[in-house]
């Protein structure tokens, strides 16, 4: 993976949490969910910690988001295949599940991704 700033391609750039810990703790280390940023694109005013960072914010959710969309494309999944599909450990995927609702042994797609965004999902009138 490139340590270049994903806006500017500047090198040596932050590790960026796109579903922040705080919004998903189970997803720290998914590597899909973490991209690189410059300390002015990170926590610089226009960055997502900025005070003036949300549109770039709602972009890297969005981005992240459409690929949960292209991943899950069954209507149902067991934790054994969300944890290969999320590369993630068995106890991240455990805690992931804390955040759904299990239906009939299994857990539904739309359930997923609402876990996986932190609880909500970037409509695209909000990415604008």
């Amino acid at each position: 993976m490139s340590k270049e700033c994903v806006v500017c391609k500047r090198p040596n750039s932050e590790r960026h949490h796109i579903i922040y810990r705080s919004q998903c703790r189970p997803l720290e280390h998914c590597k899909k969910n973490i991209v690189y940023l410059c300390a002015d694109h990170h926590r610089g005013t226009c960055g997502p910690h900025g005070k003036h960072g949300h549109k770039l914010d709602i972009k890297l959710k969005l981005e992240f988001q459409n690929w949960l969309e292209e991943v899950f494309t069954e209507d149902r999944y067991t934790l054994d295949e969300i944890r290969k599909k999320l590369d993630i450990s068995k106890d991240a995927v455990r805690s992931l599940s804390k955040l759904m609702d299990i239906d009939k042994g299994a857990y539904t797609r739309e359930n997923i991704i609402r876990a996986a965004m932190g609880g909500k999902i970037i409509e695209l009138e909000e990415a604008k």
